[in-house]
Order: C-alpha cells, then sequence, then structure tokens
C-alpha cells in the first residue's frame, strides 16, 4: 500500500491536526512503506514518532534506513533533509493515516467491536464462533490472545497487545481483507482508547 505527501497534508489539515510542515521537494512523492519503529524501516517510508520513550536518535536511524518523511509533534534536527509533519497529536495523525495508507481496510469489512472491563474476549470468541459457521470461516479476530487474519495456520498468531498499534491494527485489517475475510470481530481496550489506536475507526455493531 502508499500514500503521497500531499494526501498526508490533506488529511491532517481536515482533522485540525497538522500545525506545521516542512517539504523538500514537490507534493506527490509517494510513501510506499510505513513505520513507527526505526529498526523496521524501509526505503521510502513515512516514520512516526510517538512514545514517551522515544529518543531523537531514532530519526536518524529512520533516515539512514530510507526514510524520506517523519511525523511528530516537535520538529527534529536529525530529521533535516526528510519532509516533516509536526502536528499536535501524534497518536491521533497515526491512525488517520494508517487507515488511509492501507486504504481503508475497515470500509470492506463488516466490524464488530467488543469494550468493557471483562467478559471482551470470551465474547469475541462466541461471536466469531457463530459468525464462522454462516460464512464458511471468514471471520478475522483480533483478540487479547490470538490475531486471527486468515483460514491458513499462518494467519494465525499470539496478539502482543489487546489493540494493536493503529499502524499494525489497519495493516491487518488489510491482510485479513486481502485474504477474504468478510467480518471481523475485534476487542478495544481502554488503553486502547485514551492513546488513540482506534481513533477514526466506526464500527458496524
Amino acid at each position: 500500500m502508499a500514500i503521497t505527501l500531499e494526501a498526508c497534508i490533506l488529511i491532517l489539515k481536515e482533522h485540525h491536526i497538522l500545525k506545521s510542515s516542512a517539504i523538500q521537494d514537490n507534493l506527490t512523492q509517494r510513501f510506499e512503506n510505513a513505520s513507527y519503529d526505526s529498526q523496521t524501516v524501509q526505503p521510502k517510508s513515512i516514520f512516526f514518532c510517538k512514545g514517551a520513550e522515544f529518543r531523537p536518535t531514532y530519526v536518524q536511524e529512520a533516515k539512514d534506513k530510507g526514510a524520506i518523511c517523519y511525523v511528530a509533534e516537535q520538529p527534529y534536527a536529525e530529521g533535516n533533509g526528510m519532509h516533516a509533519l509536526i502536528v499536535r497529536n501524534i497518536r491521533k495523525a497515526m491512525a488517520l493515516l494508517a487507515q488511509a495508507f492501507y486504504g481503508y481496510p475497515q470500509d470492506e469489512l463488516f466490524v464488530i467491536a467488543y469494550t468493557g472491563t471483562k467478559g471482551k474476549t470470551t465474547a469475541s470468541y462466541f461471536t466469531r464462533g457463530i459468525l464462522d459457521q454462516m460464512n464458511d470461516q471468514h471471520t478475522a479476530l483480533f483478540s487479547t490472545v490470538d490475531t486471527v487474519i486468515g483460514r491458513e495456520a499462518t494467519d494465525t498468531f499470539k496478539s502482543p497487545l489487546t489493540t494493536s498499534e493503529s499502524l499494525d491494527l489497519f495493516r491487518n485489517m488489510r491482510t485479513a481483507v486481502d485474504n477474504g475475510m468478510t467480518e471481523l470481530v475485534m476487542e478495544v481496550s481502554s488503553q486502547a482508547y485514551k492513546e488513540s489506536r482506534v481513533f477514526g475507526l466506526t464500527y458496524d455493531v
């Protein structure tokens, strides 16, 4: 998937999140990868500077690995020569741009979400079990225990978080859609709401 610099700016402006920008060349610059971890950056990446433990050196690491744009709540000298999008809220910005980068996969899924203090996992598994009997096992699952994004054994793996970081969340949705999934049952933790991991995401149920 991909997104252009111009599209990023328009989305951030639309939601009144963009504070300022530093553009190095034209607005048609295309980002072919996206990451918030400097260790996983690939060429032509847009890099998100988020987290309480974030260090400016991560921008330099991302730049050295081929990142050409960074999104942050403050400018970094280490990012000189890169496009810079300075935002009011990095987590909201990442959620919005993640959706766009992966082509709004939620629009191709019927999304059922469970939140609350107790019972999310049990309810999610029961719901997925019922739906799988109706749709020949085409239901994705994002739970505290497992993430299921397809019908193959390799499409099921342990979940690192109850609700993934937004960039991972929408990447998994896109993979689920590409694997033929038509419904998604997911848990949404209070922490996910607090950290805006699901900002901009609407649910069908």
